[in-house]
């Protein structure tokens, strides 16, 4: 009897019209698992288009390289193939744990949705999460355009230099020098004049 009263529309307006236009903390609640559904999404969707292309987010770039054989461009293009591998892998853990973290929140959003239509005025309910619905979807379009940016610009890269698969350019190896395994590894100056083992290109990014 007493939710029934209190669900009936105030005459103070919606801000002031107590619980019928539900917690507050139910609505912040609400909003932020929204954006985390968003962020979760689009981290998988990118990672596939990561996938889809052939290449390899900055971060997720294997940074092991071998000490030995790096004068043989079979050993290389084989550790190239190797290291691919391994980032396809660790894109595909990515992205599915994406999708079953998104399926959790989803299932959360809708329990929290039922809980507050027994508290809010279907009506409130519909206009403050249409509010929220907008707001989200400026996140989503700008989280997207810099998801999308940060895609164009790797493809960019990994075309410019070779990435995968290296070639004995990448290495800048000059084939002299076989004396050690310090030797194998292609040198470069630095700015205080010392010599330090070359990093292929492939993991400079």
């Amino acid at each position: 009897m007493v939710q029934a009263i209190l669900q009936t529309p105030s005459i103070l307006g919606d801000e002031n019209s107590g619980p019928s236009s539900g917690m507050k903390e139910d609505w912040t609640k609400l909003s932020s698992l929204k954006r985390e559904l968003i962020k979760t999404i689009l981290h998988g969707t990118i990672m596939t288009e990561y996938l889809r292309t052939n290449i390899s987010p900055n971060g997720l770039i294997v940074t092991n390289v071998p000490r030995i054989f790096l004068q043989d461009l079979q050993f290389r293009l084989d550790w190239s193939q190797i290291s691919w591998k391994c980032t396809r892998d660790w894109l595909i853990l990515i992205i599915n744990t994406s999708k079953r973290l998104a399926d959790s929140i989803t299932v959360q959003i809708s329990i929290t949705e039922t809980a507050m239509k027994t508290t809010v005025q279907l009506s409130q309910f519909k206009s403050r999460l249409a509010e929220i619905n907008l707001e989200l979807n400026e996140t989503k379009e700008y989280l997207t355009r810099q998801k999308i940016n940060k895609l164009q610009k790797d493809i960019k890269r990994f075309s410019k230099e070779k990435i995968y698969p290296y070639t004995t350019s990448d290495y800048h190896y000059d084939g002299t020098s076989e004396t050690s395994e310090e030797s194998d590894v292609p040198q470069r100056k630095t700015r205080s004049g010392r010599s330090t083992p070359y990093p292929p290109q492939f993991l400079t990014i």
